[in-house]
């Protein structure tokens, strides 16, 4: 059985207003479901904003990512740079250091001149006659160059002063050989930097 309500006023209705666009007065579940669809368009705009702020924030971590990838290749070939650089420098250090080394070395001559000449001779066929020239100070110094231990004949020594110090120049018919510290110290060097 359906229960009447009945309100009473003081005063006459002068205006009367529905709340709610979709009410139905047969329907009383209609502003539940208003309410409901309400919280649903609600939930559904916030989850678009939220899918806009993290299509975002991922695109902006992309392109953090992007560039620390670049400077990391960057980095790398600064690195690669760097050590080149280092391993260049190393050499002309060492170098630098032999040079002097060696300078001070004939300066001082504190070097055997017959294992250059030994060494040089060993660059030539032994055939024929061979001349050794040498700087007059090592020409002086070398046990060779006096006929001390060379018992070959066909080796002939000179002194000459165009030869600079610790070189010799070995010559014959086969050939030439120059033997000098500044050509020792160039074969380093390019051995040293072929190794690079």
């Amino acid at each position: 059985m359906t229960e009447t309500l009945t309100i009473q006023l003081d005063a006459p209705i002068r205006q009367v207003a529905v709340l709610g666009a979709e009410w139905n007065e047969h329907d009383p579940a209609g502003g539940a479901e208003r309410q409901a669809s309400q919280k649903a368009a609600e939930i559904e705009r916030r989850a678009r904003e939220l899918e806009k702020q993290f299509a975002s924030r991922k695109a902006e971590l992309e392109q953090t990512a992007q560039a620390l990838r670049a400077a990391g290749v960057e980095l790398a070939k600064l690195r690669e740079q760097l050590i080149e650089d280092m391993r260049s420098e190393a050499v002309h250090l060492a170098m630098d250091i032999a040079r002097k080394v060696l300078h001070q070395e004939i300066q001082s001559q504190g070097y055997e001149m017959d294992p250059i000449v030994a060494e040089a001779l060993s660059h030539l066929p032994r055939r024929g006659e061979i001349t050794v020239r040498l700087n007059p100070a090592d020409f002086e110094r070398s046990a060779l160059a006096k006929g001390g231990s060379s018992s070959d004949e066909t080796i002939r020594f000179a002194a000459d002063p165009n030869v600079a110090p610790a070189g010799c120049v070995v010559s014959s018919v086969e050939g030439r050989v120059e033997s000098s510290p500044e050509a020792s110290l160039e074969q380093i060097h390019t051995t040293l930097t072929e190794n690079e």
